[in-house]
């Protein structure tokens, strides 16, 4: 009887720990020098995961209106991998206005954000945390 009543009880844990945290919800983007930093939104489109803009925020938090790339979608085309991870996707640059091949991993509170020029010769990786 114990050994089924723990076979029970270690079936019903491993979904819960097999599940990856969502990167569905809003993000906050690391700062530039300034200390500004953009939120942007995630969602699922089709099947796959896109991020909008949703504002722009200097380093006191407060919300720049009339901010000119807000709505606009910065990350687009994210396919899910699996265990938080996401791949062959787009990300646009705003300050730049580059758009770059990327992929991105969920880890807890933080999203790592790898964007990829030249073929993936040159790369570059951020770290988002969520929004609160």
């Amino acid at each position: 009887m114990k050994r089924i009543l723990a076979a029970a009880i270690a079936v019903s844990v491993l979904p819960v720990a097999g599940m990856a945290e969502s990167v569905y919800g809003d993000w906050k983007t690391s700062t530039d020098k300034e200390g500004n930093h953009l939120i942007v939104s995630f969602a699922a489109c089709k099947d796959m995961v896109c991020g909008t803009i949703k504002g722009a925020y200097n380093a006191q938090g407060e919300k720049y209106a009339g901010y000119e790339a807000e709505g606009k979608r910065m990350v687009y085309d994210m396919q899910p991998e699996g265990n938080g991870s996401y791949k062959d996707g787009k990300i646009w640059d705003p300050e730049s206005d580059g758009t770059y091949s990327a992929s991105m991993t969920v880890e807890g509170s933080s999203l790592k954000v790898k964007g990829c020029a030249v073929g993936g010769l040159l790369c570059d990786t951020d770290t988002w945390t969520r929004a609160k």
